[in-house]
């Protein structure tokens, strides 16, 4: 990550940009989590970032710190009558599709 922190002061100081002139990351799955994380740690340096597909919360172990079941809980209220949808059988149906017995068990 220092690599970009690195390019993006090199290139601020060859084209003589502003110091207020946003920078925005991007990237998606691993490159996200990159991104992401190079936000997080250098704030200083990203104004924001746009990580698409990117499971930035979602490892082995952090579960004390995370649910590990959000992922499925959000999927399963987008396509639920709660969240606007007008038919019961999408949930239904989404939750067939999923054979991790954990998802079959949301409320």
């Amino acid at each position: 990550i220092m690599d970009y922190v690195t390019l993006v002061d090199f290139l601020k100081d060859e084209y003589r940009w502003d110091e207020s002139d946003a920078v925005i990351g991007f990237g998606g799955s691993y490159g996200g989590m990159l991104a992401s994380w190079a936000r997080f740690q250098y704030p200083h340096v990203w104004a924001g970032v746009i990580a698409a597909s990117a499971p930035i919360v979602t490892f082995e172990g952090l579960e004390d710190f995370f649910d590990p079941h959000f992922f499925h809980q959000g999927i399963a209220y987008d396509v639920s009558t709660a969240a606007g949808v007008s038919s019961v059988y999408c949930e239904k149906n989404l939750r067939k599709v999923f054979v991790d017995q954990e998802l079959e068990q949301l409320p």
